[in-house]
């Protein structure tokens, strides 16, 4: 099977992959799916600036801006 590459899933253990995961998620206005996502990667590493900031634009998107300020 030269030439052919697998279909590549998010291995959600790879923060990297969850990251881009969770990005997809928030642009395609899939909120409550980016939430979760954003928060599984700050459980696997605390305080990574890009899901913070990616969890504050979910809480934007739906308006919940008390939470955006957190």
């Amino acid at each position: 099977m030269s030439g052919v590459q697998p279909i590549r899933r998010p291995n959600h253990r790879d923060p990297g992959a969850m990251l881009t995961d969770a990005f997809d998620k928030l642009q395609r206005g899939r909120y409550p799916e980016a939430e979760s996502a954003f928060r599984d990667v700050l459980r696997v590493l605390p305080g990574q600036p890009q899901a913070i900031y990616g969890l504050a634009a979910t809480a934007f998107g739906v308006r919940r801006y008390d939470m955006a300020l957190e």
